[in-house]
């Protein structure tokens, strides 16, 4: 949160500004390792012009769209529910219920990678649970799920993660069934982007 408050506030900013903004916001033990840095940068920013070393938020990050993402993103999940014969029900999270008024699963949408308090305090079924992300989120996903075991453990209980894309996936599928359902579910997992920017 504070990497992206700083580049909205700051915009064109080289890494090494970046980096020494952190460091003082958080020093000592606190203090983000490059690799956290990097990776947010991947998640959400882009060099303008490119190989210029200035960095920018990239515009589909901006929070007006986002917001409009996150929208679109409950409104197709409740088709699908619902083409699935599911009641929809609520939203943060969307709920699907069967027939008989039972949990059937559970879409935590986020626009950033904040899941971390979600799954530490939550009460639902992990395996009937998922954190539904933009894409562009991946990698930051991995990263946080990688460097905090305690975190890792409780993913590991049976969480799912999704990427917005995936979801019109499934929106657009004409095979999708409630048979199938949760081997479609698994088609598009996180994987972090090969693709190495240069950054520090």
């Amino acid at each position: 949160m504070e990497f992206v408050n700083y580049l909205l506030e700051h915009p064109g900013s080289t890494s090494l500004d970046i980096s020494s903004h952190l460091n003082q916001q958080f020093p000592g033990m606190n203090t983000p390792a490059r690799s956290l840095i990097e990776t947010c940068l991947e998640s959400y920013a882009e060099e303008r012009p490119a190989n210029s070393t200035l960095w920018y938020m990239k515009e589909k990050e901006q929070a007006r769209n986002r917001k409009q993402d996150i929208a679109a993103i409950y409104s197709s999940l409740g088709v699908v529910g619902e083409k699935l014969g599911f009641i929809v029900h609520g939203e943060q999270p969307l709920i699907w219920l069967d027939e008989n008024n039972m949990l059937a699963l559970a879409f935590f949408g986020f626009t950033s990678a904040t899941y971390s308090e979600t799954v530490l305090t939550g009460s639902l079924p992990p395996e009937k649970s998922i954190i539904v992300i933009p894409g562009s989120r991946a990698s930051l996903a991995i990263y946080k799920k990688r460097n905090n075991p305690y975190l890792s453990e409780i993913l590991n209980r049976g969480w799912r993660f999704m990427k917005f894309r995936h979801v019109h996936y499934l929106l657009d599928s004409p095979l999708l069934t409630r048979d199938n359902l949760f081997e479609n579910l698994d088609l598009d997992p996180l994987t972090i982007d090969t693709s190495q920017l240069r950054l520090l």
